[in-house]
């Protein structure tokens, strides 16, 4: 309950905050879940709200700042967690979509090649 809240707060916060402010965000969530599970059913629950969390704040930065040089790589991430989530929660749209995503950032002569490659 008290992640969920937590993640409540997440997208208000990052309404406010420049594009370097919402970046650092999004590291500090790859660290992953600060709670400590004591379940498998726990640990479970943990990771999918936390990658609602990722999800979340990557389609925030997205939205606030379009014009942003690191938005390429939140496509990434975002299209990335888009496909763990489908996996997890058995949803294949969710990983058909991602692939989509991955696709048209792959094709998309405008996109670094290194970027290119790494959506590949």
């Amino acid at each position: 309950m008290r992640l969920w809240i937590a993640s409540l707060l997440l997208v208000p916060m990052l309404a406010i905050a420049s594009p370097d402010e919402d970046w650092k965000l999004i590291l500090a969530l790859d660290e992953g879940p600060r709670s400590q599970p004591s379940s498998l059913k726990e640990a479970k629950q943990f990771a999918k709200e936390h990658l609602v969390r990722q999800r979340q704040a990557l389609a925030a930065f997205l939205s606030r700042h379009p014009a942003d040089p690191r938005t390429v790589d939140a496509r990434i991430r975002l299209a990335s967690i888009t496909a763990t989530t489908g996996k997890v929660e058995e949803k294949q749209s969710w990983v058909d979509a991602a692939m989509r995503e991955f696709q048209v950032i792959e094709r998309d002569e405008s996109v670094p090649h290194d970027k290119r490659a790494e959506a590949g």
